[in-house]
Order: structure tokens, then sequence, then C-alpha cells
């Protein structure tokens, strides 16, 4: 029996066999992949988006929403008002408290919430800014004396040696 090997058959046999095996495996993965990532982030999208819609909506009807004030017995007190119209009074009263310099409430003196805590901040930006100056004089100070001390010893070398160096050739002195 005679067996012919043809070189060109047998590389289009292997080239074949190649692409099909990598045709089969990676690029169904990869499809797979890509389709899953796409849906993943689709699904994610219009899921938030729709929630974030939804709980707009709720929290815009709670906050608009008329409600009546009660006491510990569940009796109306009061006159109805809104969630939103609460939360504004709670807060123009939290920021128009009279605090101690430790920030604690006080009946005796003091000054509003909102004035101690913008003196904090100021101060804190205030001290911030004057180490940042204090830093920035120091070193153009540092640079200034550097200066003048090169300038010193040059000269002083200058006057020692009568040689042009290469240093003076380059800086033409």
């Amino acid at each position: 029996m005679k067996v012919e090997l043809d070189q060109v058959k047998m590389k289009k046999a292997i080239v074949d066999q190649a692409v099909s095996e990598l045709l089969a495996t990676d690029i169904n993965e990869k499809i797979d992949n890509e389709i899953e990532r796409l849906v993943s982030e689709s699904l994610a999208n219009s899921l938030n988006s729709r929630i974030e819609k939804t709980l707009n909506e709720i929290m815009q009807r709670a906050l608009d929403t008329e409600m009546s004030p009660v006491n510990v017995w569940g009796e109306r007190e009061g006159t109805p008002t809104t969630l939103r119209a609460a939360l504004h009074d709670r807060a123009r009263t939290f920021w128009q408290e009279k605090v101690n310099s430790n920030g604690e409430r006080t009946s005796y003196g003091g000054k509003p919430r909102y004035e101690h805590v913008l003196s904090i901040i100021t101060e804190q930006e205030f001290n911030t800014a004057v180490k940042q100056n204090i830093a920035n004089i120091a070193g153009a100070i540092k640079d200034a004396m550097r200066a003048d001390f090169y300038k010193a010893v040059d000269t002083q070398l200058n006057d020692f040696f009568n040689v042009k160096s290469l240093g003076d050739q380059k800086d033409k002195r």
C-alpha cells in the first residue's frame, strides 16, 4: 500500500482544523461574554433610572403631603403642615439656636450656631492660608540667601584665584 503525502493538503488541513477549533471556542465564548456584559449594562441602566425615578416620586409625595402634628396621645395639635415645611422650620431653628464656644446649646449669651460654625471654618481656612504663606516666604528668603551666598563665595574665589575656570567661561564671568 502506498501512502502519498501532499504538503499543501496537509498544511490546509492543519489550518482548517486550527481555525475550526478557535472558532468553536474563543469566538463563541467572546460573543457570549459580550452579550452578557451588554445585557447586564442595559438592565442596570434601565433599572437604576426606573428606581431613581420611582424614589424621587415617592420622596416628592412624602415631602409635599400635608400632615397634622400630634401630641403623645395622638391628638391633633397645631396647624397642618407638610414634611418639607416642618424640616425647613426645624433646620432654621437648629441653625439659629444659641450655642457656647464649644458648640453646645446655651440659654445664657452665646451666638447662633451658624455663626459658630462659620467662625470655626474661617479660622481653619485662615490658619491654613497663613501657614502656606509663611512656607512660601521662608522658601523665598532661603532662595535669596542662597543666591547671595553663591555670589559672595564666587566673588571671593575670583579674588583669590586669578584663573578663568571652565565654569567662569561657561557663565561668562
